[in-house]
């Protein structure tokens, strides 16, 4: 057995952990709240041994951050039980009032040196032990954070305990105001009067030797405020972008001179923003007549050089030169060569014109055809053209490209571009200008089959109904993934299908946005054995072909909507492990009556994840504000009692934007999804916001919607569900 580590090195191995920045330590509570935290708690360092409990412990509560109620009464009663812990506090940070406790733990920090106080108190917080315990303590360094958002009798208490208090300080010396805004907020006079009264005790001590401010234009108003203390320093903390002009720089030059007559030594950090950071300058090379790789092979040479050419178009897609793709290969024949490939591995087509364009070099080229990989006919159907090629002469071009791609791999056709929006299944899908027609299906068919492994596209209405689609589809033996929008008028015939065994015997990922009914009772009669991942648009009719292929599904996607005609749903997809709902903003008109379509003949025991992809206006109803969220707890109370006890399995649930979790104690206590989220907790599932953060219950949180929150044990539990972290 190794020899335990001494406790030196296991302090260095922990600080990293369990410090706090300087600089995050006084970050303002205005903003982004730096101390919101949904990962695991810092303190579970001290649960790992006895060892790291002892050189933990005194790290941990170096800095002591407050952001609630709770969090500061629990603090008082554990300083209250071991008062050794409060020794160890050097830095404290108290985002808010939080009532008698705050006395306790000011009574019992002895040794605080950083205190943070802000000033953005709501009414209905209170400073009196705040106020009472500051006569307890003298730090070194006074941290104020007003915005002047907030003046109530709450903050003009502590404001006239801390004048009473500084006088007592007989150890402060530095005095930070970088979050205190007298110059720039329009309540000037307000603020002012805030800082006047703090100054006259600090000037009266004559023991303050250093001044942070946040912006240069801050440095001489905060100045003159304290001219008649004895400043070492002023320290401006945000830093200052030189040569942005030369009225600026001369500014500055005579700021510094200012403070040097004043005998005040002025400490800045700057940025030179004259040269833009992605223009690299080339130093001149040591022998002018050198060449790379002589006496290299051509094989290896050109190796070399097609993988610094595939490096730098990816560079290209990411917009780091300003330079098009094509000038890399004017450098020489060798980079012509080397390149060409990689300029037609990756095909991007937003409008007609630019596809007749890659039709006539393919004519003229047709080895060219070869190099093409990927293709994407993407525009927005939002947007209006006038068009100079006509439907007749796009279809010919795209008909030349498909037939010169013989090893294509993926083909997308889409009007929504690269990524899809879930949330537009509210609108019937429409066609793009880049449609393809089922004829360009056909002539991929005789060129691709063995390389195509994705398929996307878009139909135009074309011969109805569209006789042999079940020989062409039989071509693609090698695809994964296939994606089809056509309009509702355009239909398949499916005769001749019952002879074919297994059409599409690779295809795992199936999506269909739009598509006539004769489209799913083709797909109805086709075995896929490999089917796991089916994506719907509305209005789409599902419900033969989920009774056929259902049991196959592990993943799906669905808009409320079809719940109806999908009856039934968790019992045709008994093996589904993962289920996305779209919801649109008129299905939230009788939301509760779609909890019933969750239900099943049987506790379904595979189904582990339900997305819910909620509409942008949730929040919104015609009859208030938050009635839309109040819809939505109606649901969520209603689907925790009588659906997740049947959800054997079930351990995630995700909640798209506009739901994201708040990170302080007075929006944590007035937000509906947080209750929705502690009472699905106490249910065993874990609920993750529109940014995939997971909901941690907070401390103090006893209570949900729906009353007592009663904790059932689940069958293989997600350790922590119960955990409390901080604020």
């Amino acid at each position: 057995m190794l020899p335990p580590l001494p406790d030196e090195i296991i302090s260095e191995i922990l600080s990293p952990a369990l410090g706090v920045d300087d600089d995050v330590f006084t970050q303002s509570t205005s903003g982004a709240a730096p101390f919101a935290r949904f990962a695991e708690s810092t303190s579970a360092c001290l649960l790992v041994c006895k060892s790291w409990l002892r050189v933990a412990t005194p790290l941990l509560y170096n800095v002591v951050v407050i952001r609630s109620k709770a969090q500061a009464k629990a603090l008082a009663v554990v300083l209250t039980n071991n008062a050794q812990l409060g020794t160890f506090i050097r830095k404290l940070r108290v985002e808010g009032g939080y009532g008698a406790p705050m006395q306790t733990i000011l009574l019992r920090s002895p040794n605080i040196s950083d205190l943070f106080l802000c000033f953005n108190i709501f009414g209905t917080d209170n400073t009196d032990g705040l106020c009472k315990g500051l006569a307890h303590i003298s730090p070194r360094k006074l941290i104020l954070d007003d915005d002047g958002e907030r003046k109530n009798k709450h903050t003009a208490k502590l404001m006239d305990s801390l004048i009473q208090a500084i006088p007592r300080w007989q150890r402060l010396t530095c005095l930070d105001l970088a979050h205190v805004y007298p110059l720039f907020s329009r309540r000037i006079d307000y603020i002012h009067d805030r800082l006047a009264k703090i100054s006259r005790p600090i000037i009266e001590g004559e023991r303050l030797t250093k001044l942070l401010v946040s912006q240069f234009h801050s440095a001489k108003p905060c100045y003159t405020h304290f001219k008649t203390c004895h400043l070492k320093t002023v320290k401006i903390k945000e830093p200052i972008k030189l040569l942005m002009s030369e009225t600026f720089d001369a500014r500055v030059m005579e700021m510094e001179s200012f403070f040097k007559t004043e005998g005040v030594k002025l400490q800045y950090d700057s940025q030179d923003i004259s040269r833009n950071v992605y223009e690299l300058e080339a130093m001149p090379p040591l022998n002018p007549f050198f060449v790379p790789m002589v006496g290299t092979p051509v094989t290896v040479q050109e190796t070399i050089w097609s993988s610094v050419l595939r490096f730098a178009f990816a560079l290209e897609h990411a917009q780091v030169f300003r330079r098009k793709p094509i000038d890399f290969l004017l450098v020489c024949k060798v980079f012509l060569r080397t390149g060409l490939p990689h300029l037609y591995e990756s095909i991007s087509i937003n409008r007609r014109h630019t596809a007749c364009q890659l039709a006539k070099t393919l004519r003229l080229n047709p080895q060219y055809g070869g190099y093409i990989r990927n293709i994407t006919l993407a525009n927005s159907v939002y947007l209006i053209r006038r068009h100079t090629v006509t439907r007749i002469e796009y279809d010919g071009a795209i008909d030349v490209i498909l037939t010169k791609a013989a090893s294509l791999v993926k083909l997308l056709v889409t009007s929504r571009g690269y990524h899809s929006d879930y949330r537009d299944y509210n609108m019937t899908p429409r066609i793009g200008e880049l449609a393809v027609g089922w004829s360009q299906v056909v002539a991929l068919s005789s060129v691709a089959t063995r390389s195509l492994r994705e398929l996307s596209v878009e139909l135009v209405a074309d011969s109805t109904p569209l006789t042999g689609v079940a020989v062409v589809l039989a071509e693609f033996g090698e695809l994964r993934s296939l994606s089809l929008t056509s309009a509702p008028e355009l239909a398949f015939d499916h005769s001749g299908v019952d002879n074919m065994l297994s059409t599409f015997p690779k295809l795992e990922d199936l999506t269909i946005r739009g598509a006539a009914p004769s489209f799913f009772t083709l797909l109805s009669q086709i075995v896929l054995p490999s089917l796991r991942r089916l994506t719907l648009g509305p209005n789409v009719a599902c419900d033969t072909f989920l009774r056929t292929h259902g049991h196959r599904l592990t993943f799906l996607c669905i808009p409320a909507v079809l719940f109806p005609v999908a009856n039934g749903l968790l019992d045709l997809c008994s093996n589904l492990a993962e289920l996305s709902v779209v919801f649109s903003y008129q299905d939230m008109d009788n939301l509760s009556a779609t909890v019933g379509y969750f239900n099943s003949a049987h506790p379904h025991e595979c189904l582990t994840t339900i997305n819910f992809t909620l509409p942008y206006n949730a929040m919104l109803r015609a009859s208030g504000v938050n009635a839309g969220v109040d819809v939505w707890n109606t649901f969520f109370v209603s689907f925790t009692s009588s659906i997740v006890p049947r959800l054997t399995a079930l351990r995630d649930i995700t909640l798209s934007d506009p739901v994201e979790w708040p990170t302080t104690e007075r929006e944590i206590n007035r937000s509906t999804w947080v209750k929705i989220a502690d009472m699905l907790l106490g249910a065993g599932v874990q609920v993750s916001d529109g940014q995939g953060t997971r909901w941690r219950s907070r401390l103090g949180a006893a209570k949900n919607v729906n009353g007592n929150l009663k904790s059932r044990k689940r069958k293989n539990a997600t350790k922590g569900t119960d955990d409390e972290d901080d604020f």
